[in-house]
């Protein structure tokens, strides 16, 4: 259908369309109409899917009537679509605005999207705006570049581009934070690549706990983030039940910036640009991370790194499921703090520059609750390292492995409460007790009290 429709004297508009062979009373269907032929967004008129009301016929905020299909002829009868009656006061005008009610686009606001100048005042204006009610930022396709952008204290707003690879951001100062989300609570941040363009910001995004609020309960989706990044490209301090879907984010700075930090010490050191951040230990927990690549090409731009691609740093309830890590680093995941609870179900831990990392994981000091299940696990050394005297309890383990040398190797450590499905490897630790080794190889151990279940060799009784 492609045409133009006259709106009646009380505000309604009706519009005929071929219906499909199954188009019959109670049948579910989406109407979709691009009102401005820019493209189906949240905009245009919409019934379903995008914006979650699917419409039956006689129901939603369209009215829908489906009349049964006539015998073959020249004239099928159609389905009509038809807006519900306006109140006597009402013209046309307003309702169609409703349709955008809540929604502030940035070029409303100033924004010219052309990737040069300074977008940064007419954002923080919309951002503002939508503050006020709980409404939509919507920055359509286009590079807006920015020097940081406030989102502190904010609660139920949303920052949505028209895309990862249409709508981006691009920072244009050093050493900021592109996106301040402290104390930031329901906050939504969509479909937006944030990259850091020719200069070195200190984060693409920000979420810490100031003296009034903790970043809590926000979203972030489809994002693409890259660049270089001086302390991480996505910092999280004292957040919490909060997720992350289906995100590319890189960081390319060759020094120990990893991509994503989880941090309840705030081990950096991170303040606010606009609000008091609590510098002191606080709870960063019940994170969800979905579908997400998380990737260090530091050895790409600049040389070898010594940073990890994700730091949990005294964190709980952490869950990792899908998605791959990958780095050029010492390690994938390095533990610090003492951390709890964490899973990674389904995640490939593999390395982007051909030279595996020297261990999957890296424990400082103790790991309480780590589940690792059905993960792609490339090293060259051992699955799990750590310093000589780490901790690894309550570690259960159901993954193939890759050939390394050692499945777990902390040559004074302690190995306690466990299950692990070593697959031929051997473990170098000091002491292992209650724990139920699967096939293991060698252990290399001053007290060895573990449960050990090895192959039935062919012969043997």
């Amino acid at each position: 259908m492609d045409g133009e429709a006259t709106l009646s004297a009380d505000g309604g508009f009706e519009i005929s369309v071929e219906g499909p062979e199954m188009l019959r009373p109670g049948v579910w269907f989406m109407l979709m109409l691009d009102l401005d032929r820019d493209g189906f967004d949240e905009f245009d008129i919409h019934s379903g899917g995008y914006h979650g009301n699917r419409l039956e016929a006689g129901r939603g905020p369209y009215h829908l009537t489906v009349k049964e299909r006539p015998p073959a002829g020249p004239s099928p009868t159609p389905a009509v679509a038809r807006p519900p009656s306006p109140s006597p006061t009402a013209t046309a005008g307003p309702a169609f605005a409703a349709l955008a009610e809540g929604f502030f686009n940035v070029k409303d606001f100033g924004a010219r999207g052309n990737g040069t100048g300074d977008d940064t005042a007419a954002i923080q204006a919309a951002i503002q705006k939508a503050a006020e009610i709980g409404g939509v930022v919507y920055l359509p396709p286009g590079g807006y570049p920015v020097r940081s952008l406030d989102l502190t204290n904010r609660h139920r707003i949303s920052l949505i581009g028209a895309g990862p690879l249409s709508s981006k951001l691009i920072a244009i100062g050093e050493d900021i934070h592109m996106l301040d989300m402290t104390g930031a609570m329901y906050v939504r941040i969509e479909n937006l690549q944030i990259a850091s363009g020719s200069v070195v910001p200190a984060t693409a995004i920000l979420l810490g706990q100031n003296d009034r609020w903790s970043a809590n309960a926000n979203h972030l989706m489809n994002l693409y983030v890259s660049g270089k990044f001086r302390v991480a490209t996505i910092y999280v301090h004292g957040s919490q039940s909060s997720d992350m879907m289906n995100c590319d984010i890189y960081n390319y700075q060759p020094t120990d910036a990893p991509v994503v930090a989880f941090t309840a010490n705030n081990y950096a050191g991170v303040s606010s640009t606009y609000t008091e951040t609590i510098q002191t230990q606080v709870t960063t927990s019940d994170w969800t991370i979905v579908a997400c690549e998380m990737h260090s090409f530091a050895a790409q731009y600049g040389g070898p790194s010594e940073a990890p691609t994700v730091r949990l740093d005294g964190t709980m309830q952490m869950r990792w499921v899908g998605g791959n890590i990958s780095g050029s680093g010492p390690e994938y995941v390095r533990f610090s703090g003492a951390p709890t609870h964490t899973i990674f179900d389904g995640t490939t831990f593999y390395s982007d520059n051909g030279t595996p990392t020297k261990s999957v994981f890296y424990n400082s000091d103790r790991v309480t609750g780590l589940t690792v299940n059905q993960c792609v696990l490339q090293s060259s050394d051992s699955v799990f390292g750590g310093a000589p005297d780490a901790v690894y309890d309550v570690l259960s383990v159901c993954s193939p492995t890759m050939g390394q040398a050692a499945f777990i190797d902390c040559p004074r450590g302690l190995l306690t409460n466990s299950l692990l499905h070593c697959n031929g490897l051997g473990l170098r630790v000091g002491t292992v007790q209650t724990t139920f080794l699967i096939n293991p190889g060698t252990v290399t151990a001053q007290t060895d009290g573990a449960f050990k279940l090895v192959p039935h060799e062919a012969g043997s009784q």
